[in-house]
């Protein structure tokens, strides 16, 4: 059973209405799934720490007040930095911190109970879900190799734009879509923003979709299907199996191809979040690998009549739009 700990009457209230609103977004109307979920998540999540503003340990302080974490018996814990001892100026930002650690610890347990597959096989190595991640393993050892952990970016940017759209889910398609979106709060991951838009837009399988819709009909935005197909196969893999984008991926792009984009991406993004430096030469590789698997999976979907031209050139504005903008970003 998940133990609560807190300092303020607030900070109560802050836990209990961050999960609702990220379980109402994902969930909807299925209360069958929500209520298998809840049983997991109580059984998972070990505890949650709300502290006051001015607290600090091992793992959160101010220039990090939050984490979603797994303890030494494989148990999650979330800690955050709460309204108690905190500005009035920062309160916007705890509660959107709430909203993104309640996020990533749906995301790191929903693949336990939906995913169809958590762990694959390549070569010598062993590839599976962990934490919303996937993780690197010894086929023959079943110890961590290479980097341990791939799709760290796209996961935490990620885990910010859901939580913008939780916040103001009007905005929904500027907050997928736009790159000139402005959050309400600045985080130390928007700088990658865009480039999750542009890989939102790449792994697309429909040019119109209308999320605001869905949601007010209380629909799940992320495992929309029309037949055997996911609308968005970028979106459905974030949150239920990150293996399934890699799948995806190498479909055009070769064996592996996803967990090199991964690699280099999470490279340029964990030195830029310590170190405050850029390489923009390796995010521009970055972003051509991207743009070759949206050509080939566009040029293939149009071979197969999987969409129709119109529907394609849709996809091929917005995905220049974003494109632009990042070209004259990283020049």
């Amino acid at each position: 059973m998940t133990k609560f700990n807190y300092t303020c009457v607030e900070d109560k209230e802050l836990i209990i209405e961050s999960f609702n609103k990220v379980a109402r977004l994902i969930f909807g109307h299925n209360k069958e799934s929500y209520r298998e979920f809840i049983d997991l998540y109580k059984d998972i999540v070990k505890e949650i720490n709300i502290y006051q503003g001015d607290y600090q340990n091992n793992y959160i302080c101010y220039k990090t007040p939050g984490i979603c974490r797994l303890d030494k018996d494989d148990k999650l814990v979330i800690e955050m930095l709460g309204f108690n001892k905190s500005k009035k100026s920062d309160y916007d930002f705890i509660k959107h911190e709430a909203l993104h650690e309640f996020v990533h610890s749906f995301a790191d347990l929903l693949p336990f109970i939906y995913a169809t597959y958590i762990e694959k096989v390549s070569g010598k190595f062993k590839y599976q879900i962990h934490m919303g991640l996937v993780e690197e393993l010894s086929l023959r050892t079943g110890r961590h190799v290479g980097q341990y952990f791939y799709g760290k970016m796209f996961n935490e940017t990620m885990m910010d734009l859901i939580a913008f759209i939780i916040e103001d889910n009007n905005r929904i398609n500027d907050i997928l879509f736009n790159p000139n979106y402005v959050s309400n709060v600045k985080t130390q991951y928007s700088l990658f923003y865009q480039i999750t838009q542009l890989a939102i837009v790449a792994f697309s399988n429909k040019s119109d979709i209308n999320y605001l819709e869905n949601i007010n009909n209380n629909q799940c935005i992320f495992d929309l299907r029309e037949g055997d197909y996911y609308v968005n196969d970028f979106l459905y893999g974030i949150l239920f199996n990150p293996l399934y984008i890699g799948e995806k991926y190498d479909k055009y792009m070769g064996d592996d191809g996803y967990l090199e984009l991964c690699h280099s991406l999470d490279k340029i993004f964990t030195i830029y979040v310590k170190k405050n430096k850029l390489d923009k030469d390796k995010i521009k590789e970055c972003l051509g690998l991207i743009k070759t698997f949206f050509k080939l999976k566009c040029k293939d979907y149009l071979n197969n009549d999987f969409m129709t031209k119109k529907d394609v050139a849709k996809l091929v504005i917005k995905f220049n739009n974003i494109w632009n903008y990042l070209e004259e970003s990283f020049k």
